[in-house]
């Protein structure tokens, strides 16, 4: 088994590469949570040093880490 390590700076590089290949940054979305399946929507802004989309909702800026996106 082969094990490596992944530095923050590494980790950094990976979600600003990500950022350049997403596309729903800067889009209207609808996201379903994974976690407890309720709805809302927002306009995706950023993805945070964890990788999780930051969405910008009437109520503020909201992070999820996993549920379905829609482009709407």
């Amino acid at each position: 088994c082969k094990t490596f390590e992944v530095t923050v700076a590494d980790f950094d590089k990976v979600i600003q590469r990500w950022k350049e290949y997403n596309i729903t940054l800067g889009k209207n979305i609808k996201v379903i949570s994974a976690i407890d399946g309720k709805s809302f929507t927002g306009k995706a802004v950023d993805l945070n040093a964890d990788g999780a989309l930051v969405v910008e909702t009437e109520q503020g800026l909201d992070t999820v880490y996993a549920g379905d996106v829609s482009i709407r």
